[in-house]
């Protein structure tokens, strides 16, 4: 920011000294009457332009604020996504350390009881439906 500042007075000192020398150069030409001296054209010039420097300063350091914030935005933002990545993968492991004692003791339970009965179909698509539920979770974990 104090950079910005010594850039805008450097622009608008470097801006007054050259039109200063090009008035007194026309002035000198044209032999006018009561010309000044450079320096104190160049002081008027540079004054008389300072509104202008402090509209321009004020443009700079709105554009740099607005970037800024985009960057600073679009960071949050990223940072936000994984941070939401890493508790959708965290929930889903618990919930896969939750679900696997239980699930499988019912299950399988289930299905010896289906074979004691004799009900064996039921329990080889019993077991095909846990081996695909098994393998769907374990692409999401």
């Amino acid at each position: 920011m104090a950079g910005a500042r010594r850039c805008c007075a450097s622009i608008g000192l470097i801006f007054a000294a050259w039109t200063t020398l090009a008035g007194s150069a026309i002035q000198s030409v044209c032999q006018l009457f009561g010309a000044r001296p450079f320096a104190h054209l160049w002081l008027n010039k540079f004054y008389s332009g300072i509104l202008s420097s402090l509209i321009l300063y004020a443009v700079i350091l709105a554009v740099s604020y607005v970037s800024d914030s985009r960057v600073r935005l679009a960071f949050q933002q990223t940072e936000t996504a994984q941070l939401n990545e890493q508790l959708s993968k965290a929930q889903l492991n618990a919930l896969g350390q939750q679900i696997e004692p239980h699930f499988l003791f019912n299950t399988l339970n289930t299905v010896a009881v289906l074979v004691s009965e004799g009900r064996n179909d039921v329990a080889v698509s019993m077991i095909a439906g846990l081996s695909d539920f098994l393998r769907r979770v374990g692409r999401l974990l």
